[in-house]
């Protein structure tokens, strides 16, 4: 019985060393830095604030409700004091034009407010708060669906009528290109695009609305490759001068790629810190 305790009092201190103890808990250690780090990059807590323009893209604005679309009129007022309060400045569309093309200077820190697709509610609810901070945004207009609803979303939300968007203020609002018929360019073929972008000018056109000579993708959707530089070749020959993409990034001051300028989607079913923490890093993780 002696000998036997004996042989495991011996076997303890051969598995439990020093040497291997100090081993385990560096193992320990080394692994939960790792995923310190790893949780730190994925909410961007370690990343620098990016310098650069920022362009916000919303959608819808109700008086209650909120979801991927639809920011709540609370919500849309909060974030434009949160913008005020870091001391950002907004911008229009042709003032980022004007300084990518002419090099004209911007006012320090500015944002660009987007909406797409020219609901009613932008003017009905949106409006007033824009106002009252003397914020400007851009419109981008699908022009298939004026004075109807979004039927590309089999939805039955109105967008503006052609007087309504006629008679916008234009010290708050710009109007701008969003395709005619709202389909994914991504799934188009260049003609069909093409004929798309000719329409929607066209509409604007006939109407005698003015529109600053940038587009918005549908969807965010574009072709790739030497289909897209196709693609801006005809921009440019129909004078649209940039592109909005999604992308949740901010735009650097120097760039040559005016056709896939990135906007930061702003979402209703998301909360206020993610919304300050996209505004401040561009999104609110490294990866989603």
């Amino acid at each position: 019985m002696i000998a036997q305790s004996r042989r495991i009092f011996y076997k303890i201190p051969l598995f439990y060393t020093p040497n291997l103890i100090m081993k385990k808990v560096y193992s320990i250690f080394l692994i939960l830095i790792i995923i310190i780090v790893a949780y730190a990059l994925q909410h961007m807590w370690l990343l620098p604030t990016p310098q650069g323009i920022r362009v916000l893209m919303y959608h819808k604005v109700s008086t209650d409700k909120t979801d991927y679309l639809t920011v709540s009129s609370s919500q849309l007022e909060s974030h434009l004091q949160h913008i005020q309060d870091i001391g950002y400045q907004y911008i229009t569309c042709q003032q980022l034009l004007d300084f990518y093309d002419k090099k004209k200077p911007l006012p320090p820190n500015p944002i660009l407010l987007t909406f797409d697709d020219g609901y009613l509610n932008n003017l009905e609810l949106a409006y007033p708060i824009i106002k009252k901070f003397n914020a400007q945004a851009t419109i981008f207009i699908p022009s298939n669906f004026v004075e109807k609803t979004n039927g590309w979303d089999n939805g039955d939300d109105p967008i503006m009528s052609v007087m309504q968007l006629k008679n916008l203020d234009p010290s708050v609002f710009e109007r701008a290109l969003h395709s005619h018929k709202h389909e994914n360019y991504q799934k188009m073929s260049l003609q069909d695009i093409e004929k798309d972008i000719a329409l929607n000018i066209a509409f604007f056109e006939k109407n005698n609305l003015p529109f600053t000579p940038v587009l918005a993708y549908p969807f965010g959707g574009r072709p790739s490759g030497k289909a897209f530089q196709t693609l801006v070749q005809v921009f440019k020959n129909k004078n649209i001068k940039a592109a909005f993409r999604i992308g949740n990034g901010v735009n650097p001051f120097t760039t040559n790629d005016l056709y896939q300028l990135k906007r930061i989607d702003i979402r209703g079913s998301e909360s206020f810190d993610i919304f300050k923490k996209k505004l401040a890093k561009g999104r609110h993780q490294l990866i989603k």
